[in-house]
């Protein structure tokens, strides 16, 4: 006798929404809200010189989180992003927190933020085309408690930062920031780790600590990420005034 397997495939097909636009300042969504994705000028084609593109997301809620996904991301590279770039703030204006500062070749990255507001501002300048982004923003309602201490110290001293729970189990979907404010760059900062204990990967892709030097958050230069449960070695900074952590899971 033979058995005749037979194997149906379901597949749905749906236009896809991109909506080209230099600025636009009234993006809106509550919690469960996904929106078309938006396209940097002229893309896929090469972007025009000279641009400042301003865009402004509206979650309707301070206890919301946007996430805004690039798909994909080709900009002029550069160390620090100096040229053509997407810089993105927690807040309604370039005044607010910087996130980062965006530049290089991306398939697919995601930027996230908390709050009622996420605002972006894209820039290129006189010179090296590309062909630009697409971006789509989500929201959604926050299921975690705020944990950021953006302002610790401000002189001599010391401290102690614990992660969400501790010692019982952090929650899931945290992103907690920190800033050690030194109060100057001719002082020494050293972090000591009195327990740690993170989900493990080689690459700290899941659960993870990234210790930055300088002001402005993820944008900051990188000193190292952390993860697995042994406690990192004592952490000695020189030549900077402030040290930015950040706890995700």
């Amino acid at each position: 006798m033979k058995l005749l397997v037979c194997l149906v495939g379901l597949f749905i097909v749906t236009e896809l929404q991109i909506v080209d636009a230099c600025s636009n300042l009234g993006l809106t969504g509550s919690a469960g809200y996904t929106s078309p994705f938006y396209s940097s000028p002229n893309h896929p084609n090469n972007n025009p010189h000279n641009l400042d593109c301003y865009y402004r997301i509206n979650a309707q809620s301070s206890s919301n989180v946007i996430k805004v996904t690039f798909q994909p991301f080709n900009l002029e590279k550069h160390s620090r992003c100096n040229f053509d770039y997407v810089a993105i703030y927690e807040g309604s204006s370039n005044s607010s927190r910087l996130i980062g500062k965006f530049c290089g070749t991306n398939s697919s990255f995601t930027v996230k933020g908390r709050g009622q507001f996420m605002y972006m501002h894209y820039h290129t300048d006189s010179s090296v085309p590309s062909t630009g982004f697409r971006f789509k923003f989500s929201v959604s309602a926050s299921t975690t408690p705020a944990c950021d201490q953006l302002s610790i110290g401000g002189g001599p001293g010391s401290g102690e930062i614990g992660s969400p729970n501790h010692p019982s189990n952090y929650p899931n979907n945290v992103d907690c920031r920190y800033r050690i404010d030194a109060g100057s760059s001719t002082r020494t900062i050293t972090l000591t780790f009195s327990a740690f204990n993170l989900e493990g990967h080689s690459f700290c892709k899941y659960d993870f600590v990234d210790i930055r030097v300088g002001f402005k958050g993820n944008a900051a230069t990188p000193v190292r990420k952390y993860c697995g449960s042994s406690p990192p070695a004592p952490i000695t900074i020189t030549g900077q005034q402030y040290v930015y952590i950040q706890f995700s899971t």
